[in-house]
């Protein structure tokens, strides 16, 4: 009896342990990347742009306030506000569903948005596989942030010009293969709640972990694609950076102050011997520099002047009457 309740409890956790690893993850608070079907042309993924900015209605809304519009002028009534903001509303909701293209997330409060309807055939969103699991969705998030570096990196000049589309290729299949697994997570998830089909369980469980790693090596390649043409890219800037700095340099050493310097030398010596041509004149005492230091008192010499400048005929004497100071 014990040994079945010991057995029973050890396939109670392995289940728990299983579910665990299939257990769908929330990621709502995360940025949201799109990556496009590469095997979609031009002209195929602007016409699936076009009919998701009109969805939800834009068309209708856009019709009927155009037709509302010419009603109210045609007619002198009030249809012309009515259409005014039937228009408003088709370009708002039309706004918000470029905006959920763009961002790759369904921001619409009902949550119906047409970027569900065409996932896995135009485009995958890593909100696309929240529902399968962590690692699930850490692949897909990985690979997609992976493209988007080599796509956007200021170093592909310096790459291979297919390296970008490679890997876009690539990234689609790894998101391809993820997505055949959706319906496996789900079977194991319910399995592993079935302690009859343990050994199922376990064999899917361990199926899909292997693929993952798999799957993992791949990204993990990309991802070092992305990270060598980082890396480049911030060597590029430092060799930049270090031939603008070895510029200013040289620009720095070719400024000559000497002539500059001499001069403020000269101008010094001049005041120098006009102020002291002029303390002898008028007995104004040593400058505080050349008494004790002692004697050093700012406010006494600075009072002591101004009484000898005050004394009749020394501004005279200050402008060169007699002194030859001029």
């Amino acid at each position: 009896m014990t040994a079945g309740l010991d057995s029973e409890r050890e396939n109670t956790m392995a289940h728990k342990d299983i579910a665990a690893r299939v257990r769908a993850a929330r990621f709502d608070e995360e940025p949201d990347g799109v990556l496009w079907n590469p095997h979609l042309s031009t002209a195929r993924r602007a016409w699936e742009m076009r009919r998701t900015v009109f969805s939800r209605g834009v068309p209708f809304l856009g019709v009927g306030g155009g037709l509302f519009v010419l009603i109210g002028f045609a007619a002198g009534s009030g249809f012309a506000v009515l259409g005014a903001l039937m228009l408003l509303c088709g370009i708002g909701v039309g706004l918000g569903n470029l905006r959920c293209l763009v961002i790759g997330r369904c921001i619409h409060l009902d949550g119906l948005c047409r970027l569900d309807e065409v996932a896995g055939i135009v485009l995958f969103r890593c909100r696309d596989f929240t529902g399968m699991g962590a690692s699930a969705h850490a692949i897909a998030s990985r690979v997609i942030d992976a493209v988007d570096e080599l796509r956007d990196t200021p170093a592909r000049a310096w790459l291979d010009p297919a390296l970008p589309s490679t890997a876009h290729r690539l990234a689609w299949e790894v998101l391809g293969c993820l997505d055949r697994t959706r319906t496996a997570r789900i079977l194991a998830l319910q399995l592993a709640q079935r302690p009859a089909h343990s050994d199922l369980a376990d064999s899917l469980a361990e199926a899909i972990a292997a693929l993952d790693h798999r799957l993992d090596d791949a990204v993990q390649a990309l991802a070092g694609c992305a990270t060598l043409a980082r890396e480049w890219t911030r060597a590029l800037h430092d060799a930049e950076l270090r031939h603008h700095g070895e510029q200013e340099l040289r620009s720095t050493r070719m400024i000559a102050p000497d002539d500059l310097t001499a001069a403020a030398e000269s101008l010094l010596l001049q005041t120098f011997c006009r102020v002291t041509a002029a303390r002898d004149l008028t007995g104004g005492g040593p400058f505080p520099w050349e008494q004790p230091r002692s004697a050093w008192s700012p406010r006494a010499v600075g009072r002591r002047l101004a009484e000898v400048a005050r004394r009749p005929g020394i501004q005279r004497s200050l402008v060169g009457e007699g002194t030859g100071l001029s």
